[in-house]
């Protein structure tokens, strides 16, 4: 409940998912300039993959802080904020996170 002394494994999740999408969004321009090359479109499915994973690994994991909770919620915002999306069903599960790491996940 909050009071664990460990590094909060939220801050790892947060930057992998940022490397991840980052990642992705580069390759799109890349990917654009000749859809129709299979490798370009495999890498560029791979990369979409890894980013969606790496968000729902974002939720998958407990912030072990008051800090933890308040970095992915100012970063789930700051992602919508950017135009961007999460995958569907995300933000219930943003919810859960948030009451596991209350410790009041029954409502």
């Amino acid at each position: 409940m909050l009071e664990n002394t460990d590094p909060d494994p939220t801050f790892e999740a947060i930057r992998h998912h940022r490397v991840a999408h980052a990642t992705h969004q580069a390759f799109l321009s890349i990917a654009e300039e000749d859809p129709a090359d299979p490798e370009r479109r495999a890498a560029l499915d791979r990369m979409r993959a890894d980013a969606e994973a790496a968000a729902w690994t974002l939720v998958e994991v407990t912030p072990t802080t008051i800090f933890g909770v308040r970095a992915l919620a100012s970063y789930a915002i700051e992602f919508v904020e950017g135009g961007f999306t999460w995958p569907e069903g995300w933000g219930k599960q943003l919810r859960s996170v948030v009451l596991r790491a209350y410790g009041s996940e029954s409502s």
